[in-house]
């Protein structure tokens, strides 16, 4: 198989999927348009097959000017982004109340342009090359804009898509203004000629300032300030399973672009060996977002306004990875890995069960729509609180290792040089951080089993959607109690970043031992 074919052929699946279901939605043909979800899960579990299988365990060999490559980094973000997508394509089995009725049902375009999002994430899982990068982003994004209007038949479904839209756009162009100062210096667009043309002189004012605007622009992805303040109307405004989907999808992707653009420097962002520019940049968006994240959202009553300002916070504790990256052998990126892994699993659980909770004819929004959901449906109120528990990193929870290993990657990697003080300050504000967070989280679980009143919402609930809600609570126990199972993967990949491994396929196959990584 050619090279390139064998990069990119789990992202054209997964674009054939799309054109697929757009066509599909428009069958006259009533079963069709009800098992689009099914073709949909169908597809993502047919690209992951393609992705996990050993044929393509080593990296093919293609020239170092390509504008793709693959890492062992980009086929654990692949596994991931596949794995995660065919969790967010159960728990949106029923992406909006007319799917009842086919004549009505947006699924066609929902399920498209889901898996348009999810090909453009492995686009930049692969990019090596700014375009590349660019176009991936936009291919994450764009389609977002649209679920959000879709997913909703509701004027704050509509204005959330258009503010969603007009920052997403300004937030593209900051980033390709900073992008087009790093072709202006290095003469490229190509990611290892710009990193060896930086490498090779000085750190300048015109490269500080490449990087500052790159950084700003990626910071809408991930929800992070001073790019943050879309984030509570448009996770209020759209339907709980593509809230689920923009937790995910664009925060893996601003953080992946993060990762690829600031390995042009050197790592750790804290040391002596480099002018501390974007390490201070780094650091004080990581204190800003995790504070006012958490700050906002103990001012807030509805539940997903709640779980929109502790999105932001989380992209703050996120970031204090980024400080360390691929230094100490990686425990930065591979925290940053397991985190926002664990973080995806537990809010699309919780954003799974808001869904299924309906009052007059919309889903559950206020704190005061779960009184009683303990006493009337106890199974339900229990996987909340697992989710919820995740968020606030109590142990026996992926969320609790999660936090565990960003900040022990801080402590291990971070206290070097004239500004460890830093590493100790942020260490702290991520702590106390964390604490306060407990105070809102505790605030959803004490509506379900303290607060007085009669729960008189209505459950709807598909075995697509249990299955799902099923698994979210299951892994976030599981990489609890045994989190080996996605941190020795994470640690292995990261660690093995910018590698290109040229290893025959005959003998991948022999040496393969895990799903992402080559034993050498």
């Amino acid at each position: 198989m050619n090279d390139l074919l064998t990069i990119i052929l789990p992202m054209i699946i997964l674009i054939a999927g799309g054109l697929l279901m757009l066509m599909l939605g428009l069958a006259k043909n009533a079963t069709v348009r009800l098992n689009l979800p099914t073709i949909t899960l169908a597809v993502i579990v047919f690209a992951l097959l393609i992705t996990l299988c050993p044929y393509l365990f080593g990296c093919p060999k293609i020239s170092p000017d390509t504008s793709v490559k693959l890492t062992t980094l980009g086929r654990f973000v692949t596994f991931i982004t596949l794995a995660i997508g065919a969790l967010l394509v159960l728990v949106g089995f029923r992406p909006d109340r007319s799917q009842d009725d086919p004549e009505k049902s947006i699924a066609g375009e929902y399920f498209a342009m889901m898996l348009f999002s999810l090909s453009g994430m492995l686009m930049i899982a692969v990019a090596n090359n700014l375009i590349v990068l660019f176009l991936g982003m936009e291919l994450v994004s764009i389609p977002t804009y649209v679920m959000v209007g879709l997913s909703r038949r509701h004027d704050h479904a509509r204005e959330a898509a258009l503010k969603y839209f007009f920052l997403g756009a300004m937030a593209a162009a900051i980033m390709v203004y900073g992008f087009s100062f790093l072709y202006g210096l290095a003469g490229s667009t190509n990611l290892d000629v710009i990193s060896e043309a930086i490498n090779a002189g000085h750190f300048t004012g015109m490269q500080s300032i490449a990087f500052s605007l790159i950084i700003v622009g990626l910071c809408f992805k991930i929800a992070a300030v001073p790019m943050h303040f879309y984030a509570a109307d448009v996770y209020q405004g759209a339907a709980s399973p593509v809230t689920a989907l923009l937790a995910f999808l664009p925060k893996l992707a601003g953080f992946y672009g993060l990762i690829l653009i600031i390995s042009l420097i050197e790592w750790p962002l804290l040391s002596n060996k480099l002018p501390v520019t974007v390490g201070i940049i780094i650091g004080l968006l990581a204190a800003l977002t995790m504070t006012l994240g958490n700050a906002l959202a103990l001012m807030q009553k509805n539940v997903k306004r709640i779980l929109a300002y502790s999105s932001i916070a989380h992209s703050g504790y996120m970031m204090i990875a980024l400080l360390i990256g691929t230094a100490n052998n990686g425990s930065g990126i591979a925290s940053l890995l397991f985190y926002i892994s664990v973080y995806a699993i537990s809010t699309i659980g919780a954003f799974g069960i808001l869904s299924l909770i309906e009052r007059d004819g919309e889903e559950a929004q206020q704190l005061s729509d779960l009184n009683g959901l303990a006493k009337q449906h106890p199974a339900l109120a229990a996987a909340l609180a697992v989710c919820v528990f995740s968020l606030i990193g109590m142990p026996l929870t992926g969320g609790f290792i999660g936090k565990f290993t960003v900040f022990s990657s801080l402590v291990t990697g971070g206290a070097v040089g004239t500004m460890r003080y830093t590493s100790i300050v942020l260490l702290i504000m991520g702590v106390v951080n964390a604490a306060i967070a407990a105070g809102y989280y505790l605030r959803i679980i004490a509506a379900c089993y303290i607060d007085d009143g009669a729960f008189t919402a209505k459950v709807r609930i598909k075995p697509p959607q249990a299955i799902a809600i099923a698994l979210a609570v299951a892994l976030t126990i599981i990489l609890g109690v045994a989190p080996q199972f996605l941190a020795s993967p994470a640690a292995k990949a990261a660690s093995e970043f910018s590698t290109d491994i040229q290893i025959p396929i005959q003998q991948t196959i022999k040496k393969a031992d895990t799903a992402f990584a080559i034993n050498e």
